[in-house]
């Protein structure tokens, strides 16, 4: 039960670092 709400957290986590981070692009950088 708990499981799969840590499992949700961490996807959910994950997805949140690595899409700002992706989505920050250098040349964009002003």
């Amino acid at each position: 039960m708990l499981t799969w709400i840590t499992v949700f957290v961490l996807v959910v986590a994950g997805i949140g670092a690595i899409l700002p981070l992706r989505r920050e692009r250098p040349r964009e950088r002003r």
